[in-house]
């Protein structure tokens, strides 16, 4: 909850300068977030995202906690630096690490669920648990879900700060296009291709950060559904 806040106030800090009596409150609410872990996480996501990837490390290695959320989330973000670094090794220990992370629900995972996902490249619907249920997401897809040729396809980096290249192992297709969705569902951008490529470079930093869902059409079918996690 705490970074929650912390990430909602350092998003447009004109919130904390309101002029009434709670600002203090606020304030100091604020700047514990900036000298704990809250700030510190954001701060190795906005190294990364500038490509500052030592300075993302170091401050990484430094953090430590107790909560499961941020273990999760340290560990996930490693994972994403050993792959920059190119010195990851993905066994089966590690991938079992990162499924476990991946394929719990949020509301208890915390945003490293969403970044190992982004790795994985898992498609997960998440439906709240029920009290008797466990902390894991419900994994079934809902049948509005189903595509008829599921094709092999990438988008990266993800997470990315807004560059982004699609590749495909064959070429688009006839009417083919790349649609955007955010977190609710709501259409946030989508791109035409063009049919006899087979890699598309995209510019997203106009959209906020968050967990997208990509989805690759032709003329009548969904053909392919890939997560992307943008941060700033």
């Amino acid at each position: 909850m705490e970074e929650v806040f912390y990430k909602l106030m350092r998003s447009d800090t004109s919130w904390l300068h309101l002029h009434v009596p709670s600002d203090s409150v606020y304030i100091d609410r604020y700047n514990a977030g900036n000298s704990g872990n809250a700030g510190n996480f954001a701060t190795v996501q906005d190294s990364i995202a500038s490509q500052n990837y030592s300075s993302a490390s170091g401050i990484l290695t430094g953090i430590t906690s107790s909560l499961e959320q941020d273990l999760d989330k340290k560990f996930v973000l490693d994972c994403y630096l050993k792959y920059i670094f190119d010195t990851l090794t993905l066994d089966s220990a590690t991938f079992e690490n990162l499924n476990k992370v991946a394929v719990q629900h949020p509301l208890y995972g915390g945003e490293g669920v969403y970044f190992a996902r982004a790795m994985l490249n898992l498609d997960i619907i998440d439906i709240l648990p029920g009290e008797e249920e466990s902390r894991m997401a419900n994994t079934a897809s809902p049948p509005e879900n189903k595509f008829i040729d599921q094709q092999d396809g990438k988008l990266y980096p993800s997470p990315t700060k807004g560059r982004v290249i699609f590749e495909m192992s064959s070429a688009f297709g006839a009417s083919a296009k790349l649609d955007i969705y955010n977190s609710y569902g709501s259409l946030a951008a989508s791109y035409p291709l063009n049919p006899n490529a087979r890699s598309a470079e995209f510019n997203l930093s106009g959209l906020k950060p968050g967990v997208y869902s990509c989805r690759l059409y032709d003329s009548i079918n969904l053909k392919m559904i890939n997560k992307l996690v943008i941060i700033r």
